[in-house]
């Protein structure tokens, strides 16, 4: 069985894992994520995890400055042609703090965390 590599969106009484080649009820089609089902007003907590190893988790009771619009995940990849799927190279969580972006990413092949700090602008 493969380990589980993705994000853990936590609220205060659920988590959502994160999920690949989804099919969303409210929207009746398959998504390539199920992004659209996590609520960042109910988040607490939001965790990287690479191959069943928790890499990474930022917290409200960490970082309780956090607000709903501050939190932030994402992946980046290419579409491989050959095998019609799409290839994650990282995956991302982070929060914005003083109107900077700071992003931790995974790399989906070694398990490497890399930190960023990205301006903001309003």
């Amino acid at each position: 069985m493969d380990k589980y590599t993705g994000f853990i969106a936590y609220y205060k009484n659920k988590t959502i894992k994160e999920k690949e080649y989804y099919f969303n009820k409210k929207l009746n089609k398959k998504c390539a994520t199920n992004w659209i089902d996590i609520d960042k007003s109910k988040l607490t907590a939001l965790e990287l995890v690479w191959k069943d190893e928790s890499k990474l988790k930022i917290s409200l009771d960490e970082y309780p400055y956090i607000k709903p619009n501050d939190w932030f995940f994402s992946q980046y990849g290419y579409f491989d042609l050959k095998s019609n799927k799409t290839i994650v190279v990282a995956r991302n969580i982070g929060y914005v703090k003083d109107n900077i972006l700071i992003v931790y990413s995974v790399n989906e092949e070694t398990g490497i965390i890399k930190v960023e700090h990205r301006p903001r602008y309003k």
